[in-house]
């Protein structure tokens, strides 16, 4: 009997023990699933971050070649306006270039506004225009002149800091 009792013993012991290892295994399969859906989680959080990076190289990428054609462009006008074809310029003096040429535009747009006011001024050249009908004409394209020097000027400030923003 006391064999019989031993025996007992040792597989309530045994069963304890896998009770216990059960218990165990449970418990590290529970926190195994729990690290699973967070690494899940994660891993979807990352997917999400992947594409939006995916979305904001596509941009910048399609940006930067935007700003190589307009540079190749500039470059191009450049080089036309000051006759050196074979030199790139700095961007530096590129940009003071660019920055420079409304106020020359709009130097060249009075200048040529006032020859015309002052040929058709010109006592010997009224008759000539009235003439070839052309006084009306250049009245007309005096008064466009003045108009748009006027709406010009803020707008090529504007133009000029959307450029930069």
């Amino acid at each position: 009997m006391e064999i019989l009792s031993a025996f007992i013993e040792e597989l309530r012991g045994r069963r304890l023990t896998e009770m216990d290892k059960l218990e165990n295994l449970s418990n590290r399969a529970e926190a195994a699933e729990a690290t699973c859906q967070s690494l899940r989680e994660q891993s979807s959080r990352w997917e999400a971050q992947a594409l939006e990076a995916g979305v904001r190289i596509a941009e910048l990428e399609a940006l930067f070649a935007l700003q190589q054609t307009r540079m190749a462009e500039a470059t191009r006008m450049w080089q036309e306006a000051t006759g050196k074809q074979d030199v790139l310029p700095d961007l530096g003096d590129l940009l003071a270039w660019l920055m420079a040429r409304p106020a020359a535009l709009e130097a060249l747009a009075r200048e040529l506004r006032n020859s015309l006011q002052e040929m058709c001024d010109a006592e010997d050249a009224k008759e000539y225009f009235r003439m070839a009908g052309a006084l009306e004409w250049a009245h007309i394209t005096i008064a466009r002149a003045d108009k748009a020097l006027a709406e010009a000027e803020p707008q090529e400030v504007n133009r000029g800091r959307e450029g930069r923003d």
